[in-house]
């Protein structure tokens, strides 16, 4: 049993199976705390960020309740969304892109401009929506039987706000008294995103980004074009959602060790997916990148690194050993320092930028636009 003072607040440490309800417990009350907001603030409903962080939210809430058996209800669209997320091997990745692309080919036809992509300030690629579109299929569908008008995003927004309190009432039971919270919630104001400052969208033809007639290879482009974006969504926490808020409480600081170990892990396990299913690409990435990845790779995943490797073996519930709780309550320093994991993060995008051609999308006329000015211009009263 170990004594810890956090915050103010006295916490005892019970290293035993309890911590993985308390754990699932913090899981689920740091990320209400974070919706709330989420759904408050418009500013951070950004297309960039709101999915894929509504995405990681609805796969905690689905490991949470299969993980304890609850059987909640009302959980089809959550059930849906997790079923969709596959991406765990090349065969997988394989029949994914194939699906994803098939929505968009059809959905707005071959020839034309049928996927986005985004860049940064400094033109750099920083990811796309196609994957979150074809997640959000699932969701449509249900809005449009319920005959709902609000987006997918906020529909999956309010459905999570509704279900996190549920799952966290049930934890609640079963957390030991020192462990429940009772904290003032603090404001959280939001200023101009550095991220997303500006970021523009491009409209264009797959044909221009998955350039080739190997499938492999343009499965390789599609990876690649995910983890940019994961890098994107890790690095608005990091460098715009965190600090803006004023004094931040437990749950703020536990949700920013608990985003930061499980948003870099997957960043980590799709590069090592890539590189063991597609080595000949990935020594291709890497050498463009003069080293930069697997220098990153053997960094962060190497068992030298035994903080965060201790930290990546609680990302799950374990309901018979060492959880997130044991190791947060346990250590009062960051698992990563933010300005060091930023400046690798930018490193890993520059390289994947580098390595995706994206220059003629850039330099792509967008006649649309123009022809959309001005028939504006022209259709003004003289």
């Amino acid at each position: 049993m170990v004594y810890l003072l956090y915050g103010g607040v006295f916490l005892i440490m019970l290293l035993n199976p309890k911590s993985s309800y308390i754990t699932a417990y913090y899981d689920c009350e740091a990320h209400l705390q974070f919706l709330k907001r989420f759904i408050e603030y418009a500013k951070i409903n950004d297309p960039m960020i709101n999915f894929p962080i509504l995405r990681d939210l609805a796969l905690t809430v689905y490991q949470i309740d299969t993980d304890f058996k609850f059987k909640t209800k009302d959980m089809d669209v959550i059930h849906k969304l997790r079923h969709k997320i596959k991406l765990d091997n090349k065969a997988k990745n394989q029949k994914i892109f194939k699906a994803v692309l098939k929505r968009h080919t059809d959905e707005f036809g071959t020839n034309t401009k049928n996927i986005g992509v985004y860049f940064n300030q400094y033109d750099e690629l920083i990811g796309s929506t196609m994957y979150e579109m074809y997640l959000v299929e699932c969701i449509e569908a249900k809005v449009i039987r319920e005959d709902k008008t609000p987006p997918a995003a906020y529909y999956l927004a309010t459905r999570l706000a509704k279900l996190l309190p549920e799952l966290s009432n049930k934890l609640k039971t079963h957390v030991p008294h020192e462990f429940i919270l009772n904290l003032k919630e603090e404001k959280y104001v939001p200023t101009k995103s550095e991220i997303l400052r500006d970021m523009y969208y491009k409209d264009t033809n797959h044909s221009n980004i998955f350039i080739s007639e190997d499938p492999a290879y343009n499965t390789f482009i599609f990876r690649l074009l995910l983890i940019q974006h994961e890098l994107t969504v890790l690095k608005w926490f990091v460098q715009d959602y965190f600090p803006n808020i004023n004094n931040p409480n437990l749950l703020d600081h536990y949700y920013h060790q608990r985003i930061i170990t499980i948003r870099f892990d997957s960043i980590l396990s799709s590069l090592g997916t890539v590189k063991v299913h597609l080595p000949e690409r990935f020594k291709d990435l890497n050498n463009k990148s003069k080293s930069d990845l697997n220098y990153i790779l053997e960094k962060y995943g190497s068992d030298s690194n035994i903080k965060l490797k201790e930290y990546r073996n609680t990302l799950h519930y374990n309901l018979n050993g060492p959880n997130f709780t044991d190791l947060f309550f346990t250590n009062s320093e960051s698992i990563l320092d933010d300005q060091i994991l930023l400046q690798d993060m930018n490193h890993l995008t520059e390289a994947i930028d580098s390595f995706v051609d994206t220059e003629e999308i850039k330099n792509e006329i967008d006649w649309q636009k123009i022809l959309g000015s001005m028939i504006k211009h022209f259709s003004k009263p003289s």
